[in-house]
This record gives structure tokens, sequence and C-alpha cells, in this order.
């Protein structure tokens, strides 16, 4: 009597089992390669057909009830024993083919008399789904045999239905406990359909399950058909390794960007390599992208900062790297003056040419904005609608600076100080999230560090500048001097409040007799040498130079002898504490 192979229902478990393995990469450090697989069957014991699981090495690590009443062993003296062994030589000869090729990685169904060693010659149907794990190792294979000997259809498949709907919803448990929904696609119509837990991420109204191809790319973000598509082809290519991956955003009727959808899949094949159907999971991993992405933005904005030198540098990286990470429509940015008395705009980024005219420039603290309340409070100010913010600030209703429908501004704080103040407006009104806004907290507060770390380089840089002016200004004045200490027609001597004699200029040594000699302090004066009117040597201390270092005493004009080299006897007046001119000579004017 003729009968169906294994049911389509248990193949589809099979299927979606080990879909579920993949999907789930490490199910446990306490399961092995085959361990979890393992675990799942056990939840398909009671179907009636031979389930079990055959590692690598060809021998049995599960085994359902069935096989008990197969051999009449308990499955404890089964498991642990070769293929080989238990089915006997003459019955291992027959399936050794299938299992090997099982094991190799394909999937393999056959139908074939087989003569077993305790239940003698019988007609069994059988399908070999190889376990195939996320490196591409075989660990083993799922074998489904039905004995079809004296199959009673009917009586039979009452069982298994039973059984597989207990089977289905232990699994639509597992499915559930692991956020997974299903979908099944069949290339040959392109027909796609989901089960329940697909339909939010995926856009689809309740019920509606089987969708076309055409219609499940509608719901697919733009930019991202094209990887789908791509991922599809590759899977169901015959030469391939039939495997599905894709991450990919879905949208709204009005294209905007709802979920991130990361998708595996398994392809089969007919006989002849074509494909047939394809089976994956969907998992929603939208708030894991959202934080990966703003993630990467901050460290964006974090290199842009390195790099940003000056206030305004620094403002315009915050407002366009913020903006794109949050997906505003504008973003703008404010400090406050140096006096306390307004707001001054340093960047803005999304508004329309000519929008934020000279009035936006500079404008009172005290104006009804939103920077106002952020930093008066020191605490974000959020708006989630139009209608909301318009309460609070009906002068805005019909600025051309006001765009969006949801509105944020924050407060840029430094060491407890309030330097200005960051706003966004988002075109669709939306509920901001304890993720938003810590990411615009993150952002503010390294923008507020930033723009400090700016305005001390600004500050430097103008110390600086100023001081290459000084020096500038220094270096010319000396220049100047000692153009004009050179052309003085009198002898000149610059000294040190301690007494040492640094310069002399070039009259010196004509009037001198000799050559200018710098000293480290007064008691050097002793190499200079000249007499008092009473022909009494001067002594260092005695010198008018001297005596104005040490006692601060004022000399104008003091007469003194000077001996030249040749012998020649010159008169000269002193007068401290710098000047030495022949006597009867005049005066510069500038002195």
């Amino acid at each position: 009597m003729s009968a169906p192979a294994p049911s389509h229902s248990l193949r589809e478990f099979v299927d979606k089992l080990l879909l579920l393995d993949r999907s789930l990469q490490q199910p446990g450090p306490d399961l092995d390669d085959h361990g979890f697989v393992e675990k799942l069957l056990i939840t398909a014991d009671a179907a009636p057909v031979l389930l079990s699981y055959v590692d690598s090495a060809g021998r049995y690590r599960f085994c359902n009830q069935a096989y008990e009443r197969w051999f009449g062993e308990p499955r404890e003296l089964i498991l642990g024993r070769s293929l080989q062994e238990l089915v006997g030589e003459a019955a291992y000869e027959i399936v050794r083919g299938y299992a090997e090729a099982a094991l190799s990685g394909q999937q393999v169904r056959f139908e074939r008399v087989v003569p077993y060693r305790m239940r003698g010659s019988r007609t069994v149907r059988a399908d070999y789904v190889p376990h195939v794990l996320p490196d591409g190792r075989v660990a083993g294979f799922v074998g489904m045999v039905e004995d079809i000997t004296e199959l009673r259809q009917g009586e039979q498949a009452a069982r298994m239905a039973e059984a597989l709907r207990e089977s289905e919803d232990r699994l639509r448990l597992a499915l559930s406990s692991a956020e997974l929904g299903i979908w099944d696609f069949d290339p040959r119509t392109g027909q796609r359909s989901w089960d329940a837990r697909c339909h939010e991420p995926l856009g689809l109204p309740p019920g509606e399950g089987r969708v076309s191809q055409e219609s499940f790319l509608v719901r697919v973000y733009p930019e991202d058909r094209a990887v789908v598509e791509a991922a599809m082809r590759a899977a169901c290519e015959p030469r391939g390794d039939g495997r599905y991956r894709a991450e990919y955003r879905t949208v709204d009727s009005q294209g905007r960007v709802v979920r991130w959808i990361s998708s595996h899949g398994q392809a089969y094949f007919d006989t002849e390599r074509r494909p047939i159907r394809c089976i994956g999971t969907a998992r929603d991993i939208t708030l894991s992208r959202r934080a990966h992405l703003r993630v990467e933005r901050l460290y964006a904005v974090s290199s842009a900062l390195s790099q940003a030198l000056l206030p305004e540098e620094v403002a315009q990286v915050v407002v366009r790297e913020g903006a794109a990470a949050l997906g505003a429509l504008s973003a703008s940015l404010v400090l406050v003056s140096g006096d306390g008395t307004a707001f001054e705009l340093r960047a803005a980024h999304g508004f329309p040419e000519g929008v934020l005219n000279e009035a936006w420039r500079r404008f009172p603290l005290d104006t009804p904005v939103m920077y106002r309340e952020a930093v008066r409070t020191g605490r974000p100010v959020l708006y989630g609608n139009l209608e909301a913010f318009l309460r609070d600030y009906p002068e805005q209703a019909g600025s051309p600076a006001l765009l969006g429908c949801a509105f944020a501004a924050l407060p840029l704080q430094v060491h407890g100080r309030i330097l200005g103040a960051f706003g966004f407006s988002f075109e669709h009104a939306r509920a901001f999230t304890s993720e938003d806004l810590q990411f615009m907290e993150s952002l503010g507060q390294q923008c507020a560090v930033a723009i400090e770390r700016a305005h001390l380089y600004e500050a430097e840089r103008q110390a600086r500048a100023e001081a290459e002016q000084l020096r500038d200004r220094l270096a010319a004045e000396r220049t100047l001097l000692e153009t004009v200490l050179q052309q003085l027609p009198v002898s000149v001597v610059i000294a040190e409040p301690g007494g040492r004699l640094v310069r002399g200029n070039a009259a010196f040594e004509a009037i001198w007799g000799q050559r200018f000699v710098p000293s480290a302090g007064i008691p050097e004066y002793a190499v200079y040498t000249g007499f008092h009117p009473d022909g009494r040597p001067y002594a260092p201390e005695e010198w008018p130079l001297a005596r104005s270092l040490l006692h601060g005493e004022t000399v104008v004009r003091e007469p003194v002898t000077l001996i030249h080299p040749d012998g020649s006897r010159h008169q000269v007046d002193l007068a401290p504490p710098w000047c030495v001119m022949p006597r009867g000579a005049r005066w510069p004017a500038w002195r």
C-alpha cells in the first residue's frame, strides 16, 4: 500500500529547527556542535516516524520513541552505537551512500527496501537533512525514516498531525524566546509568507501573511533593495551553498525608515539543483543598530572636533554631525556673549538661504526661544509635536526659521558653567527616547569641552600674537637705540642696576682713550683711570655712575681728568647714569 514520505509538516519542522540553530549562532556554552539540535529534537519525541540525529562519526546521538518500538531495545542501548551496528551489515550497505552524502552537506531523500537486522526487509521512505554549522562544517544529520510497508495512511497521518502540532507549539515557543520571525519564499512563484512575528517589523497588516516579491521590496528602503535581491540570487545559485544573509531597513508608506532587520535563511533544491524553496528568520535589530550608528557618529564627532581649533569650527562640526546622527531637519548652536546679555549664533545647518538674517546673529538673552529655557534651567527642553511647541512659543508661529514638527534644545555646560545651547528640529512628530536624550547630552558635553578648549586656544593665540608684536616693537626700538648710540658725539655707557656694564658706544674709545671693557660689577671699574680736580685718582666706587647706582645720588657734569695712552690730558664732564661727554660740549636735545 503506497503512502507519502514523511509529511511536509515534519520536514518543515526540521528545516526550521536547523535554521534556528544557525540563526542563534552560539546556543550556549554548555552545548557542543550538535547538543542544541538534540535538545530541540526532543520536542518531536512522539513523532510517529523514526527520527534520529547521527553525528559526523556515524553514531546515534538522539533517537525518538519510535526507535524503541522498531528495534525492541531501550534508547539507552541505541545511543552511541554506529549506524552500521544498529541496522546490520546488509541494511548498512544500502543506506551507507546516502549517509555519506548527508555528512558531506547534501540533502538526501530515498525510498528503498532495506533488510534490517531485527525487523527484516521493510520498505522505507527516508530524508537525511545535514546539520551545517555557521563555519561550514557538517556536525551530523537529522534522519527521518518512515515505514510504508503496512502504512495505514489515515490513522498514521492523524497521529502525526497531533504529534507535530505539539512539536510546532514547542518550536514556536523557542522562536518567540529568541525573538525570531519565520519567513518562507518560493522562487518558482515569487510568493513570500511570514509568521505573525514578522508583521510589525515588515510593516505588514495583521493577517497578511502572503505577498509577492514586488510587494515585499516596496517595504524595503530603496538603497537596500539591491542588497536584498542580490542575497536571494546568491542563495538560489545552484552551485552555491544556499545560504541567505541580508541586513536591511524597512519603510512606511511615506518612505520613512521604520526598522532595521537582520535576516538569515537557507535555500533548498530539487534533484536537478533547481531552487524550490527558501526559508529563513527575521530579527528586529533596530535598537542595537541605532546604538551602533550613534557610537560611530560620536567617534566621528570626536575625530572632527580634534581637528577643530576655533569655536566657530567646533560649532560647525557639532551641528553637521549631530544633525546627521539624529536624522534632524535642522540644527543650530548659540553661545552666551562675553557680557552675558545676548546669544550669539555660531553655527547653523539645514536652514534655507537667508532665513537666519542679521537679527538672529545676535539677540537678547531674554528672547522667547528654547535656548533661553535651556540656559536658564540647565536642562534639556523637548517638544514632541508642533502644537505643544506653539503653546509655549506662540510668537514663533509663521516664522520662516521655524522648521519641522518636533524640537529639542540642550545647554552646553563645562565645569558647572553654561556656555550656551544647541538645538535640533525634526521633520515629523516624535517621542524622544532615553537613547535620543543620552546621545544629545553626550554630543553637548563633547561640544562644550571642545568650545572651552577652542577659547583657550584662541586666547593663547592672541597672547602669542601680542607677544610677537611686542618682540618686534622691542627689536625695532633696540635697532633705533643702537643707531642713535653709534651716532652720538658723546660717550654713552649703559649699566644694569647691579653695576654691570653692558654697552659702550663708538664715541667711548675716542673720549676715554681706551676700548670699552664690560664689567661684572662696580669693583671692576678699576680698569678705568681718571682724576679728581685735586689730582686724586678715582676709586671704583667714587665714579659718578657707581655713586648713582649705590646711593641714588644725582650727579650733574662732574669734571674728570683723563690721561690717554700718548700722555695727553683731557678734561671731560661725567653725568650718570649713562653719558660721558667732552667738557664744554652741548648735551643732545633728547637728553
